[in-house]
């Protein structure tokens, strides 16, 4: 397999991650939203601390998504418009678009998989605490030996 077209297909696969993850964060939300009484009129809505945790975890997974796509549009910026005027030199107008640029740094995508497997992790830990709180929502009765009879 060419080396570029295995490239292509990881960012393709982290990019739909992202969305996906970056969804159900926001589903998460309003999950919580939903299970802590956010469709009563009257009243205060008390949010039971795992569903507080997990809508903590939720936003941080936002946060880190956000902070994740800053970082990297910021480092890829700084790295090419550092090549970029090196390969101009001191003609400042030349166009350098086509030209090689060499190879990146390896450290420059590392915090960007850091965040992006912390974002992960947030939100599957925040889907973990929610299952848990509908779990104990639960009161099944009857006799487990006549499952599916």
């Amino acid at each position: 397999m060419i080396l570029s077209k295995a490239r292509e297909r990881y960012e393709a696969a982290s990019t739909m991650a992202s969305q996906v993850a970056r969804q159900l964060a926001l589903a998460g939300i309003a999950f919580v939203w939903l299970l802590s009484g956010g469709l009563k009129t009257t009243g205060t809505v008390s949010i039971p601390v795992r569903l507080l945790w997990a809508g903590i975890f939720l936003a941080s997974a936002l946060s880190l998504d956000l902070l994740q796509y800053l970082y990297k549009t910021s480092a890829w910026a700084a790295w090419t418009n550092g090549k970029e005027h090196e390969l101009q030199g001191n003609d400042r107008k030349a166009s350098v678009g086509d030209k090689e640029a060499g190879t990146a740094p390896d450290w420059i995508n590392y915090p960007t998989w850091v965040l992006f497997i912390l974002k992960m992790a947030c939100t599957a830990y925040a889907y973990f605490l929610i299952i848990l709180h509908l779990a104990s929502l639960i009161n099944v009765r009857g006799d487990w030996t006549t499952v599916g009879v």
